[in-house]
Order: structure tokens, then C-alpha cells, then sequence
């Protein structure tokens, strides 16, 4: 949190924000964020009476209502599952299954109808909804055994169109799409903390024994498993035996293979930056 005020305030220093009043501030937030948020352009209904038609069953106030229900019924198909089932069970299943995927599928032909491919894709939402039910159709196909039930798991990416349909849980999910790039770079500044104490640690703990904190996942012995270790360090998970670790002396070690009492400066340091 410490780490987030401080990089805002000093952006908004680098910007120029801390010379306007808290009222202008915002304004100009706000106005940053419309900026990132796409136009949406209101669909107008065909002339074909075919088309029409789809435009106006996509379209019905009551339509995405029942969608959303048919979305939670297919997350719950999917969290019915469990180990050793009967055969009535996995045939009701397998029914309810076929039922979603065609009705997803018959969803995509309609709104493709109403409008065109080209408009149809440029919506994020119907990306999501066709990905999702073209894996469906792939698995049903194509695999069986664990693939299959690997590639249905996919369908749990259906319940984010819930987001679409409701305004406040919308509102929060394009917030936290316009934080993304501030949250990037304060990523990319941990990432780098990561990377200098990965590097000192190999170079300093690299040829400890393997001992109660140090074993064969969790070590210094090079960069990948420094930085795998750095990480488990940061939850709070064992971290006070990894110091210890990395701390031994003779008559536990010897030669070489023995740690030094400067591992508790580093892994404190450490875990101070984290926090």
C-alpha cells in the first residue's frame, strides 16, 4: 500500500497534479479513464426479415436474463462432477452438456446474422462466448478420458459475461482494467528486487548443504530456484527456515558447504521490502 501511495504521488508530481485543486484532479482522472474505455455503438436492426428476426431475439429485454441462467446452469453441470459416477448420472450430464453447447452455438449464429462477423468480433464479450464454445465443440470431437474433462473447465470463462450484464460489477471490472498499467510498473519494479536478490543469493548461498531449510526445491543453487525460493520466502512460508538454512555453521557444515550469518540481514531486508 506504501509502495502504491508513494508511486502515485510521485506520478502525479512528474505530471503535474499536485499544482491543481483535489475537484480538477479528479476531473482529469476521470477523463483519463473514459479515454481508455471503447465506444459502443448502438446496433441498428437489418433490413433482411430473416435478420430481423435474430435482431430481435438478441436483442429482447428478457434475452440475456435467460442467458445468464443457462450460463450458472452449465457452471453447475460442471461442478456436478465427481469421482466414479453412476451411468444415469454422467448420461444426465452429458444431456445438459449437449443442451448448453448448442444452445451457445445457435446464440453465435443469431447475433452473427443480426449484425456481421466483422461487428460481431469486435466485441470482447462475443470473443469470450465463441472461444469458449468452440473448445467446447473441439472436446466433444476430437478428445475423451482427461482431455475432455480438462477442455470443459474452459466453459467456467462463460460466467465473466455475467459482468457484461451487470452494471456495478461492470463498472468494477473497467476499473480494474484502467489500473492495470500503474499495477504494471509497480510489477515490473518487484520483478526487479526479485532478479537482484535471486542473483545475490545464488552467488552467496549457492553451495550451502542441503539442511532443514534448504532442500532439493528450495535452495539457492541457481537463478530459477532462487527465484521459485524468493517467492515462497515472500508468503511468509518458511522463510525463517530458509534464513536459518542459509545461516549454518560448522559443526553442521563444513568446508565450502556452510552458510553465513549474513543470510538473516538478507532475508530480512528482504521480507522488509515485501511487506
Amino acid at each position: 500500500g506504501v509502495l502504491f501511495d508513494q508511486f502515485h504521488t510521485v506520478k502525479e508530481h512528474n505530471q503535474g497534479l499536485h499544482l491543481v485543486s483535489e475537484h480538477q484532479r479528479s476531473w482529469i482522472q476521470a477523463q483519463k479513464v473514459l479515454l481508455r474505455l471503447p465506444l459502443v455503438a448502438k446496433p441498428k436492426p437489418p433490413k433482411s426479415s430473416t435478420r430481423q428476426f435474430c435482431f430481435s431475439i438478441v436483442n429482447h429485454k428478457y434475452y440475456e436474463f435467460f442467458a445468464i441462467w443457462i450460463i450458472l446452469l452449465n457452471l453447475g453441470l460442471l461442478t456436478s462432477n465427481y469421482y466414479n459416477m453412476d451411468d444415469q448420472h454422467e448420461k444426465a450430464v452429458d444431456a445438459i452438456s449437449y443442451f448448453s453447447v448448442s444452445y451457445f452455438t445457435l446464440e453465435a449464429i443469431f447475433k452473427i446474422l443480426a449484425s456481421d462477423p466483422i461487428t460481431y468480433l469486435s466485441d470482447p464479450w462475443n470473443k469470450l462466448d465463441i472461444s469458449t464454445t468452440a473448445a467446447t465443440w473441439i472436446c466433444i470431437f476430437q478428445f475423451s478420458g482427461s482431455s475432455i474433462a480438462a477442455i470443459r473447465a474452459v466453459r467456467c470463462a462463460k460466467v465473466l459475461r455475467i459482468f457484461s450484464n451487470t452494471k456495478g460489477i461492470e463498472l468494477l471490472f473497467q476499473t480494474l482494467i484502467a489500473c492495470l498499467p500503474g499495477c504494471m510498473n509497480v510489477g515490473m519494479l518487484l520483478f526487479v528486487i526479485f532478479f537482484v536478490f535471486g542473483v545475490f543469493g545464488v552467488s552467496a548461498f549457492g553451495n550451502v548443504m542441503k539442511n532443514r531449510g534448504i532442500n532439493d526445491y528450495t535452495n539457492f543453487e541457481n537463478l530459477a530456484y532462487a527465484l521459485v525460493s524468493l517467492y515462497q520466502a515472500s508468503t511468509s512460508e518458511g522463510w525463517v527456515a530458509m534464513m536459518e538454512g542459509c545461516s549454518v555453521q560448522p559443526p553442521e557444515c563444513s568446508g565450502g558447504n556452510c552458510g553465513t550469518q549474513w543470510a538473516r540481514f538478507y532475508f530480512v531486508f528482504f521480507m522488509f521490502l515485501e511487506i
